[in-house]
């Protein structure tokens, strides 16, 4: 277990590791969010109901992806020069990745219980609380899914650098390619057969429990193409 935690604590050494980047892209995403409706309010813009801004969200998810993929590129041949073995660290990886996940977690919790007890600030309107996911566990399951949304986006930013390495540039866009035409594929038969209503359907039936059990399986299967991937990587 000593080994692992030196192998995560590799990727803190730098300024920019993804914890630092939680804390520092959330406020900053929710700031400018919060000052784009304080605008809005004063211009007198008509606006009723739940205002939910999902920038912040994607903000922060998306600087965490960049910030994985950075370190599938740079911490893990760091960390395998360092003769640190490919199971610990990618055991490192992962233990940072969640502890990064939590800390967004957390601070989403807190600012929705903030909004509570402000009214978001005096605007009225609901800034985090998705009520699509505030069902049935309230901000509980919220942070749930944020943190399962996290890792799964921050295992798949790992893996392309890796895979990159690993391949070279063409097969890579290959395999990424397939994986698209596959997607495609999908969709057409769909159209074809009438399928997006129950499509539809099965997305208004989930609830945050549901899509953060369906997004930690998603994230148990990108973790396991990181380990057969990290397995070949050579070491430099």
């Amino acid at each position: 277990m000593s080994r692992i935690i030196a192998a995560a604590r590799l990727h803190l050494l730098l300024k920019n590791n993804v914890i630092t980047m939680t804390l520092i892209v959330l406020p900053i995403a929710y700031a400018v969010q919060l000052g784009i409706l304080t605008w809005l309010q004063v211009q007198g813009e008509e606006m009723s109901g739940e205002i939910t801004v999902g920038g912040v969200y994607g903000a922060v998810i998306g600087a965490l992806a960049v910030s994985a993929a950075m370190a599938g590129a740079y911490g893990v041949p760091h960390a395998l020069s360092l003769s640190y073995s490919r199971r610990v660290t990618l055991a490192g990886i992962v233990l940072v990745f969640l502890a990064s996940a939590l800390t967004a977690g957390l601070l989403v919790a807190a600012v929705i219980g903030l909004e509570e007890l402000t009214d978001t600030f005096g605007t009225g309107q609901s800034m985090l609380a998705i009520s699509y996911f505030m069902e049935p566990a309230g901000i509980f399951g919220l942070g749930l899914v944020l943190i399962a949304a996290t890792m799964f986006s921050m295992m798949n930013g790992l893996l392309v650098p890796m895979l990159y390495r690993l391949l070279g540039m063409v097969r890579t866009l290959i395999v990424y390619g397939l994986f698209g035409l596959a997607l495609l594929v999908t969709g057409a038969g769909l159209t074809v057969y009438g399928g997006w209503g129950a499509v539809g359907q099965w997305l208004v039936d989930q609830n945050a429990l549901t899509w953060t059990v369906w997004l930690t399986l998603g994230t148990l299967v990108v973790t396991g193409a990181n380990w057969l991937t990290i397995r070949r990587l050579p070491a430099a």
